[in-house]
């Protein structure tokens, strides 16, 4: 007997402005990276939104050695349960900045973060099909040069937890989005995405009309995704590489809101809603009508220092 959710709706631009306030909110606490006062802020942001919505965060705090010493390292975490409770997706997004540089993070980082943020008030009063497991990673960017302590920590601590936990066999699937808020966003996948979700976005893509928003980068992409890969997590880095010509906005003081679009936001949910719906019905879950369109405003609450 398959169980039966509800669709979130299709967002409106307000939520895709509300999005993007946050877009630009998390990009004046640059820079984002530990050990900067941005990064504790940071945290205190999601936290708080978070539970003006009604769900409850949990903040993840530990130390590692780094190029720059040791570093202190803040996961926000969030399980959404779903309509079933016995496997998990995990939706994550990188929030810290590249550190050595002046880089606003707008698109790199700030946007992902803020589209996950909108989606997590989308499931605040209509359950997923599975648990959605939203980690908001710290400590992305390297320092140097990519190692096996430089760079990556957010997500390969969050794989380290759920391991110990003994809850890997139970994730499905694994989305990161990264650099989605490109006023010209084209998604460019990493030649090795896995074809389970290859094509499922191909799908997703053709559903909302842009089949050209998805194209296959011309080398693969290190990030947030691989050491879930590396777990035999299914796992795919939604990423658009080009931002600017020859990716001339990256990692720059360029990456600002003004090379942001709202409207990028919004069909990234779109896609997200309709990825998350697929897994559902991968699982036996169908689903009826649209919800409507969450409209109110976020509540602020307290800040929380952690």
């Amino acid at each position: 007997m398959k169980k039966l959710a509800i669709s979130p709706a299709r967002w409106t631009p307000d939520s895709a402005q509300r999005a993007f306030e946050h877009l630009v909110a998390l990009t004046n606490l640059a820079p984002r990276h530990a050990p900067n006062p941005g990064q504790l802020a940071t945290v205190n942001y999601l936290d708080s939104h978070l539970r003006s919505m009604g769900h409850c965060p949990t903040i993840d705090v530990w130390e590692e050695m780094t190029p720059n010493g040791k570093l202190t390292f803040r996961n926000v975490i969030l399980e959404v349960q779903g309509i079933d409770t016995s496997r998990f997706l995990v939706l994550g997004s990188h929030y810290d900045t590249k550190p050595r540089i002046q880089c606003p993070g707008a698109n790199d980082g700030a946007s992902s973060t803020a589209l996950l943020l909108e989606i997590a008030r989308d499931y605040a009063l209509t359950p997923p099909p599975v648990n959605l497991y939203f980690c908001f990673f710290d400590g992305e960017e390297c320092f140097r040069s990519y190692t096996a302590n430089d760079g990556l920590h957010g997500s390969r601590r969050c794989v380290e937890n759920l391991r110990r936990a003994h809850r890997l066999e139970s994730c499905v699937g694994m989305i990161l989005s990264d650099m989605i808020g490109d006023e010209n966003l084209r998604l460019t996948l990493s030649p090795d995405t896995d074809p389970y979700w290859l094509k499922k976005i191909r799908s997703a893509a053709q559903k909302l009309n842009t089949p050209e928003k998805v194209s296959i980068y011309r080398s693969s992409i290190l990030d947030d995704h691989c050491p879930f890969v590396d777990a035999g997590i299914k796992a795919v880095d939604l990423i658009d590489f080009e931002y600017g010509p020859g990716n001339v906005f990256w990692h720059t003081s360029l990456d600002t809101p003004e090379r942001c679009s709202a409207e990028s936001l919004r069909w990234m949910a779109d896609l997200l809603h309709l990825l998350i719906r697929d897994v559902g019905e991968e699982y036996g879950v169908s689903f009826g009508a649209e919800s409507a369109p969450n409209t109110a405003t976020p509540e602020k609450g307290p800040s929380q220092s952690r």
